[in-house]
């Protein structure tokens, strides 16, 4: 028996966003912060085309797109989860102490707050695809997502999804 699919791409192109961020290592170790011009895309995978005969309908897809990325660019991107990181919040500001005697503060508005570890490429990746999919919640045809983001040149991470087909 075989399984037909079909998809949608969505390229690198308008999906970009710039944010910092540091990976924060266990042994007291961190990166400099640091920022990067992310570029994302989107591969989405239906078991069946809708009544206009569309995986999607890329004008709806586009502004999603647009809006979940908007939400990080120009922001710093720091995890709430690390225990060597600590995040205080003061009035509408917030102050982040990172191992090495780093305090830096900042105002609320200019930090995206993130729960997770480390705010990696590969995590970065990952919540994307989870916010696409919070998005198309109501869309029971997927059957698989995957998000590329590049922070670099020739340095990508990926993050994937399979559905179960109901």
């Amino acid at each position: 028996m075989s399984l037909e699919t079909f998809a949608i791409h969505m390229d690198h192109g308008p999906y970009r966003f710039s944010a910092i961020h540091c990976l924060v290592f266990n042994n007291q170790q961190r990166e400099a912060l640091h920022g990067h011009d992310f570029s994302m895309s989107l591969h989405l995978e239906v078991a069946k085309l809708d009544q206009n005969q569309l995986a999607f309908d890329f004008l709806k897809i586009d502004p999603l797109l647009k809006e979940i990325i908007t939400k990080l660019n120009h922001k710093i991107l720091l995890p709430l989860k690390n225990p060597q990181i600590s995040i205080k919040e003061e009035q509408h500001n917030i102050v982040i102490y990172l191992p090495q005697d780093l305090e830096i503060k900042i105002p609320a508005r200019e930090a995206v707050l993130m729960t997770t570890d480390n705010v990696s490429t590969e995590f970065l990746a990952q919540y994307l695809g989870q916010e696409v999919l919070a998005s198309l919640e109501h869309d029971k045809r997927i059957t698989r997502i995957k998000v590329e983001l590049e922070e670099a040149p020739q340095q990508k991470a990926s993050w994937e999804k399979a559905m179960r087909i109901l």
